[in-house]
């Protein structure tokens, strides 16, 4: 039954037919949520009164029979969306059962692309048998998991209310959705609110529920992204930028900077390291050191990057090249004079550098101006204030 659609009287009356049937029954429950119709305590009550009963549930909410309490009273077995997935021998199987020619290279890419969806699988398979097409080359792979990815995407944008807009599919800029995400990378949700938004989404399948996050199918994420990207690349790079300082607010700062690093972010990534490179270290050493170096091979002369590997790796404070690395960073960066104008948190990296460098006369120099602007400009954050005031 879909639980979504029946009231409890009709549940009742299903339990009624159970107890004049057979001994042993099942019931299959689809689309059970904890709302106002049939959810989770009704199930409950119904296993409680009659032992018999076997009880198989597909959900994409979170509900009361996933917690481990209920898994104290009753015989509970959860797959999660994970486990429905497809293996990579499993998609060669339904190619070969399609009659399709592969090749193990296209295999691999197709149950890569596929991400194990089974509907994707057979999107592919179904296209490429009626149009009698082999699958031997990685082109090829690609081309039919991308039809296979943009028909399964258009069907399910289908059956939303409302049109999916390009801010819609900044979703699949984010690691994970929530409410707050949500609004922090500027997701328009076009009629009602982003939590109404987020369930919508949710009902059709979009994302993959969690007991606290919601993750955005691959298939849609990969879609939707490449997308954006073509259609409005500005808006992404924005909506990453906005995505990250959430994250660092939110206390992430190593997602933060896994995301920038992914991104290929570099000034980013650098500016998450002075604001929370220690933190970053602390929470995951080994991702710290990957990171940094990844940084290191590309940093060349941006300031905002140059600055934070020397405050946070000492092989770039002990390195013979990083005076030259300083010299170039510092050319830039504004002079000191119109930075303590125009932007003070250029003019703190300056001193900073100049010191780096060996350039203790210039940097007292810099540092006099930057007291001056500190006094003449009280209203600047706490963050940039303080720095400015230890320099």
């Amino acid at each position: 039954m879909d639980a979504a659609q029946v009231d409890p009287e009709t549940l009742a009356r299903v339990a009624a037919a159970f107890g004049e049937g057979p001994s042993q029954h099942v019931l299959l429950v689809d689309n059970l949520t904890d709302g106002p119709s049939v959810d989770s305590a009704a199930i409950l009550d119904l296993l409680r009164t009659d032992p018999a009963l076997r009880v198989v549930v597909a959900t994409r909410h979170v509900t009361r029979l996933e917690s481990p309490l209920i898994a104290l009273e009753f015989d509970v077995h959860v797959l999660t969306p994970a486990d429905l997935l497809m293996t990579r021998d499993e998609v060669a199987l339904v190619l070969e059962l399609h009659g399709i020619e592969t090749t193990e290279v296209a295999v691999d890419v197709l149950s890569r692309r596929t991400a194990g969806w089974p509907a994707l699988a057979q999107l592919a398979s179904s296209r490429l048998r009626l149009e009698g097409l082999p699958l031997r080359t990685r082109d090829e792979a690609e081309a039919i998991a991308d039809y296979a990815a943009r028909a399964l995407t258009t069907d399910m944008e289908a059956h939303l209310r409302a049109p999916v807009t390009d801010e819609v599919r900044l979703l699949a800029v984010a690691p994970y959705i929530n409410v707050e995400l949500a609004r922090a990378i500027g997701i328009d949700s076009t009629t009602g609110t982003t939590t109404e938004l987020l369930r919508e989404l949710q009902d059709a399948g979009f994302v993959w529920p969690s007991t606290t996050r919601l993750v955005l199918a691959e298939p849609v994420r990969g879609q939707w992204l490449s997308e954006i990207m073509v259609s409005a690349p500005e808006l992404v790079e924005h909506a990453r930028l906005r995505l990250l300082d959430h994250l660092v607010t939110a206390g992430e700062p190593l997602r933060a900077a896994q995301l920038a690093a992914d991104a290929a972010q570099w000034t980013t990534l650098g500016s998450i390291f002075r604001s929370a490179g220690p933190e970053i270290w602390a929470r995951d050493a080994a991702a710290f050191a990957a990171l940094v170096a990844t940084l290191r091979a590309h940093v060349g002369f941006d300031p905002v990057s140059v600055d934070a590997l020397l405050a946070v790796d000492p092989d770039t404070a002990a390195s013979a090249e990083t005076p030259a690395l300083v010299v170039g960073a510092l050319g830039r960066l504004p002079e000191a004079k119109a930075a303590a104008q125009h932007d003070i948190e250029a003019l703190i990296m300056r001193v900073n550098l100049l010191r780096a460098a060996g350039r203790f006369a210039l940097a007292t120099e810099s540092a006099t101006l930057l007291v001056d602007a500190l006094r003449r400009r009280p209203g600047l954050s706490d963050e940039v204030a303080a720095e400015g005031w230890y320099q």
